[in-house]
This record gives C-alpha cells, sequence and structure tokens, in this order.
C-alpha cells in the first residue's frame, strides 16, 4: 500500500513528508507502466511479508520494462531527499542483462531507459559498460555521466540470491551517498559524489533491461522516499523557446505539460494564421511544432500559446514567446584560423585546433553546424555563438589551463588535421558548404615556421572566399591567436574576377 504522510510547516504549502509502497495489499494504483500486465505484486520469493513488486511477464524476446510513479511534489532544491527500498536481482549482470532505479526523471515511463530522452538520476549496475560496479548516474537527455562509484562488484559481492537494502540521499547542495545492506543487514556507507544539477522532478522508476531467457528475476520492495514536498499550485510556463529548423520549434517547459494542452489549434505565430501541422511531446517537458511551410529565416517571430496545463490541472493562459530563427548560412561562420600540426610547440598548447568566427549580425546554435575534416565529419554539440564571436574547437584531451578566458568548445573525437594539407570546412545539417578552405602545406616557404608550432590565420574575414593567400603563418609570439583577432589581420581584398 501507499501512505504519504506529511508534517506542515509554517509554509502553507510545503510540508516534510514521506512516500512509501509496502505492496502488502497487493494495490497498484498510482503506477503506470510502459506495458501493462509485466509486472505484479505476487508471493513467490517476496522481499518481506506476503508480497512484493516483481516482474512477472514470460518474454519470448529481449526486453525492456519499466514501472513508475509519479513524485513530482517533492523539492530537493529545499531539503535533503531520501530513498530505501529493498531489491533482488536473480542473474549476473551484463551489458543485455541489467537493472536501474531512476530515483528521478523529468520524463514519463517510455523514456525512462538508459539513452532515452529522460533527463535525471539512476542508481543500477551495467547501464553504461560492463564490469558490475554498482554507481549512480546523472542522465542528460540520455547521457549518462558517473555520480557515485560505490565499491561493491554486484556479481562478485551481491550476486543472484541475495536482497540488498538500499540506503540513498542527496543534500540539497548535491552531495550523494550510497548506504547497502545485505540480507538483513543494516546498511553500511558504499560511496559518495557530487552533481549539484536537478531536473524536473516528475517520477521515481523501475528499469529492467533483460533477455529471453532473464525475464521475471527482479523483485523489489518497501519504498520510502522522504523530504520536502510541495503542492504545485503553479502553472507552467514557457522556459526557453528555439527554432531547429525552419519548420520545426523545440519548447522547454519548466514541468511536464498535459496532453491536452498539446493541440495544434493552441499555438500560433506572430497572431496570424500559422498554425503548426502538429504539436507533439516526447513525455518530457519539452515540446516540438512543425509548420507545413518553411518560415523566413534570420527573422524574429512572436509565438502565441491561448492556454497551458500541467497533470496537476494548473493552467496558464495567452503566453506569448519571441523565438529568432536563425540558422546559418554561406558565409555566416567560417574557418578563421588553425594549427594542423602543433609540434614543436611555441607558446601555446600542443594541441591542433580550429577557430571559427560567426561574422553575421545574428546568434547562431552550432547543433545546426557540421565540421568536416578530411573525409571525418562530426556533428557539433549545443553552443550559441553570438555575433561578431570568436570560438576555438579542439579535443577534449588538451589541457588549456595556461590560457583562461578563450572561448573554446572541447569535442571528444575532435578530427585531426593532417600536416600536409586537408579540407577543412563547416557545412549545415543537410551537408551544404558554409565555408572551408583546402589547406596545403606548401603555401608558405618559411622552412621555420613550416616545421610546426604555427597557426595559419585568415588575413581579411570579409573576404573569407578568397585564394590561399588569404592565409598567412601566424607573426604572434605565442604561436596563433586563438580566440582573439588575428596577428596577420589586415585588408586583403579578392579583386579576382569571378
Amino acid at each position: 500500500m501507499k501512505n504519504l504522510l506529511l508534517i506542515s510547516l509554517l509554509l502553507p504549502l510545503a510540508s516534510y513528508g514521506q512516500v512509501s509502497y509496502d505492496f502488502e495489499s497487493g494495490d497498484l494504483s498510482g503506477w503506470v507502466f510502459n506495458y501493462p500486465g509485466r509486472w505484479s505484486v505476487d508471493n513467490d520469493l517476496p522481499l518481506s511479508g506476503i508480497g512484493s513488486l516483481h516482474h512477472i511477464f514470460d518474454n519470448n524476446v529481449a526486453g525492456i520494462d519499466v514501472a513508475a510513479i509519479d513524485i513530482s511534489t517533492i523539492r530537493p532544491d529545499l531539503d535533503t531527499v531520501s530513498w530505501q527500498f529493498c531489491l533482488r536481482y536473480g542473474y549476473d549482470p551484463s551489458s543485455s542483462n541489467n537493472w536501474g532505479i531512476y530515483l528521478s526523471s523529468d520524463s514519463e515511463v517510455a523514456s525512462m531507459i538508459p539513452g532515452g530522452n529522460a533527463s535525471g538520476f539512476i542508481i543500477g549496475v551495467n547501464l553504461s559498460g560492463y564490469d558490475d560496479t554498482l554507481r549512480i548516474w546523472r542522465s542528460s537527455s540520455g547521457n549518462l555521466v558517473k555520480v557515485v562509484t560505490t565499491g561493491i562488484n554486484w556479481q562478485n559481492d551481491i550476486g543472484p540470491l541475495k536482497t540488498c537494502l538500499f540506503r540513498i540521499s542527496r543534500s540539497p547542495d548535491g552531495v550523494w551517498s550510497v548506504a547497502v545492506g545485505v540480507d538483513g543487514d543494516l546498511p553500511v556507507p558504499a560511496g559518495e559524489g557530487f552533481d549539484n544539477s536537478w531536473f524536473n522532478t516528475g517520477w521515481f522508476g523501475i528499469y529492467y533491461r533483460y533477455t529471453s531467457t532473464c525475464d521475471r528475476l527482479l523483485w523489489f520492495d518497501d519504498l520510502l522516499i522522504g523530504g520536502m514536498f510541495v503542492e504545485d499550485t503553479i502553472p507552467p510556463s514557457v522556459i526557453d523557446a528555439r527554432f531547429i529548423s525552419t519548420t520545426s520549434i523545440e519548447l522547454e517547459l519548466d514541468e511536464i505539460p498535459s496532453p491536452g494542452s498539446l493541440s495544434p489549434a493552441n499555438f500560433m505565430i506572430n497572431g496570424e494564421n500559422i498554425v503548426p501541422c502538429s504539436v507533439t511531446g516526447d513525455g518530457s517537458t519539452k515540446v516540438y511544432l512543425c509548420f507545413d511551410t518553411p518560415l523566413y529565416n534570420k527573422t524574429g517571430y512572436l509565438l502565441l500559446v491561448k492556454w497551458l496545463c500541467d497533470k496537476h490541472g494548473n493552467c496558464s493562459e495567452d503566453i506569448g514567446v519571441d523565438v529568432l530563427l536563425s540558422i546559418p548560412e554561406w558565409g555566416d561562420i567560417v574557418v578563421s584560423e588553425f594549427l594542423p600540426d602543433p609540434e614543436p610547440p611555441v607558446h601555446l598548447p600542443p594541441c591542433e585546433y580550429i577557430e571559427i568566427l560567426n561574422r553575421s549580425g545574428f546568434p547562431f546554435n552550432l547543433d545546426a553546424v557540421k565540421l568536416v575534416v578530411g573525409t571525418r565529419q562530426i556533428g557539433l554539440p549545443f553552443y550559441e555563438l553570438p555575433p561578431g564571436a570568436f570560438l576555438v574547437l579542439t579535443g577534449d584531451d588538451c589541457d588549456w589551463s595556461d590560457f583562461p578566458g578563450i572561448n573554446m568548445l572541447k569535442i571528444d573525437g575532435f578530427p585531426s588535421i593532417a600536416n600536409g594539407g586537408a579540407g577543412v570546412f563547416l557545412a549545415d545539417t543537410s551537408g551544404s558548404a558554409l565555408h572551408g578552405v583546402e589547406y596545403n602545406a606548401g603555401w608558405s616557404n618559411d622552412i621555420l615556421k613550416s616545421d610546426g608550432g604555427w597557426s595559419w590565420e585568415m588575413v581579411d574575414t570579409d573576404y573569407p572566399f578568397h585564394t590561399h593567400e588569404n592565409w598567412r603563418f601566424s607573426t604572434s609570439a605565442e604561436g596563433g591567436t586563438p580566440g582573439i583577432i588575428n596577428s596577420q589581420r589586415s585588408s586583403n581584398p579578392d579583386n579576382a574576377a569571378p
């Protein structure tokens, strides 16, 4: 059964409280499932009492099943949140057979899988990798980052027969602690970590991945979640809106909207008859609007939302949101400097880098841009590049600590630039070129600088499509000018006839 005990404070809508499920009554009211009928309360080897929540579905193929409850009124920013529960997993974990407990998730059950759209915190085994270590991960739209790594190897220290009692806490400033007890022993500290990020607290959930022969081997019981609970009386609001193409807008809300709010007739551009052809949500705080006809680039629009409600019935009306459609075009963002051969270094770190410049009067999100070097191409991550700003792209393993203040984006898998020459290009997501240069080491006969350590700088960024004569070795004493105006900057107009 579920109990919610509240101890009121002076704050009229805030209370210390505890959510409790012991499953003794067999009642699963309030629980939701990605596939109904795959979980039940039964007396097959219960963890305590006469019944436990148990995965019961005999699947003839591999599967992922999730069970979840709403915890959207808990406030981790106001007080420490604690979780306690029992769990038994009847198989040795692997990359194909594992489990995870979503301590919090901003998305509903369909997204509560590693690699899904959910953001939150998960404790489990082998959600990433397969070393069988018990960990807490932070999930940011499905991307996993380790927060707590315990000293527990699940296969060696726990195994398929033992019942574990978990006690987990998170302080308001982001200190996490994990304690684990085995087969009736009191929990003992198993690990600590720090992560003060937090996402919209929507759900607590149980994730179970299994192969066809390893279903029905997860039991769960005696859930207690304690902390500060605040009754939700505030309607949802839009905290961010951006075009992700000329025909689609992504909205970020401060809480999950009700399905009834997502009617196309509820949204309108500029107060005119520009209504989206579809409005979809993914179970999280994100909403996507799609339009039949492309809108004008480099233009500001006013998005009107007639009403917006949350799942508790709180509604906002007549919301207006300014949205700028700004997608880079030919010549808006250019390669303005690059260092293909960083060794021997002059004074800069021995790291390859590519500097780009936003020549336009509009900000651009770089997730609409691809970097192409030679035969390799990578999509750039979300990053807003302001008008007139430089940005240095480099590898995530490079140490630039001696050069603070450089506007820099470190990229996992940064493509190497061949010393002898290579194409270095920027393109949009459709593959159309924005700018680029076919670099050749034979551009200069400066033997000293050709040996390495000196960057190539664009002379005149007003003529970015000029010939190789618009590129020269840096004259900076550092060996280059990453993130600032080039040392070779001067007027060098392209007077050649097309």
